[in-house]
């Protein structure tokens, strides 16, 4: 039996998906009243950058936790371009009028957008823990046990406070609790300064960025029976060369011998805007 091709219409799956906006309300000639279609699609595509989210959020956890920035960062900005799509939505829902909006509301009978089980899980997982939001789903839904497990794993912050005691230890966690200023990324930063002495939030991602990469040299080497001190030359491409200093800090460090001769080259955007790229050349002993 020949497999049929795959197209536009069966990948996406067309059909199946402009059958789900189904209107309730029934206007004076007999079809349904014209702005309900709209009403239902605003909200439909609401849910669907909602799935998208929590893909997207699930992935910046996990990157955030191995300890990858520049995915990270990478991914956040991707975040970020979602919100402000979902905020650009409500221009569109705006040129319906209360009037518009009245000719159908009543078959919408009790249902409200604060019934969304997904935005519920995107609040838990960015942080809220509302006993009331799984409340409001069915006992025994998938729903509710969707946001129930959402509130009782680690949020989006959570996550960052592990990167945090990774990078710096629980001695900068203590401190930062000890401090009273573990209330947000102000109070990160304040501690940062005072815990490494003028760091900021930006000089520690780009050591982390410098340390994962430094950490695929060494395992690269370590594969071909290798290590980082059998290094003989380096070239380092920066879009930055302010950062120059920053690298020799953390470069320096990687080796138990005279760290290799190394050209730090200024380059354009690197992919990912990542600020690091290297090339080595190892010989071994």
């Amino acid at each position: 039996m020949t497999k049929a091709a795959v197209t536009y219409s069966t990948y996406l799956a067309i059909d199946e998906l402009l059958a789900v906006q189904r209107p309730l309300s029934v206007g004076p000639d007999g079809r349904p009243e014209h702005d309900e279609l709209l009403f239902i699609v605003i909200h439909q595509v609401y849910e669907l950058w909602f799935k998208q989210l929590l893909h997207e959020l699930t992935e910046v956890q996990r990157m955030l936790e191995a300890g990858d920035t520049d995915t990270t960062l990478h991914l956040l900005n991707r975040v970020l371009k979602i919100l402000k799509t979902l905020v650009a939505q409500i221009d569109v829902l705006e040129t319906m009028t209360p009037l518009q909006f009245l000719s159908f509301r009543d078959r919408l009978e009790s249902a409200s957008g604060f019934q969304s089980a997904q935005f519920r899980e995107v609040e838990a997982v960015l942080g809220m823990r509302d006993g009331s939001a799984a409340a409001a789903q069915p006992a025994g839904s998938a729903a509710r046990a969707r946001i129930e497990a959402a509130q009782a794993r680690r949020s989006v912050w959570g996550s960052f406070m592990q990167f945090l005691d990774d990078r710096y230890g629980r001695e900068f966690i203590s401190a930062l609790h000890q401090d009273g200023t573990d209330q947000g990324l102000k109070g990160v930063t304040t501690q940062l300064e005072k815990f490494a002495k003028g760091t900021t939030v930006q000089t520690v991602l780009h050591d982390y960025e410098l340390m994962n990469l430094l950490d695929h040299y060494a395992t690269v080497l370590k594969e071909g029976g290798m290590t980082m001190d059998d290094l003989v030359s380096v070239q380092v491409f920066c879009p930055d060369l302010s950062l120059y200093d920053r690298f020799n800090a953390v470069y320096r460090v990687r080796f138990s011998k005279d760290f290799p001769a190394r050209a730090f080259i200024g380059s354009g955007p690197l992919l990912h805007g990542g600020h690091f790229e290297m090339m080595g050349i190892a010989v071994k002993r």
